[in-house]
């Protein structure tokens, strides 16, 4: 998966100070869920919330046929 995907997919994150770190909302352009990105994370939510898109697509399509 290429990063520059997500460019389409997601507004720029903004930055906030929380719990003594900075954390970054970003908003999807399909659905307009905000995903957080905090640097402490071991998931990158950017991608998985992506995902989730490209796998309710992929039902769809598999129940047309």
């Amino acid at each position: 998966m290429k990063h520059e995907m997500y460019d389409k997919n997601f507004e720029p994150a903004t930055a906030l100070d929380a719990e003594g770190t900075r954390v970054g909302l970003a908003t999807c352009k399909r659905c307009g869920a905000t995903v957080t990105i905090d640097p402490r994370d071991t998931v990158n939510y950017l991608r998985r919330h992506y995902e989730w898109h490209a796998a309710i697509d992929a039902a769809k399509e598999e129940k047309e046929l």
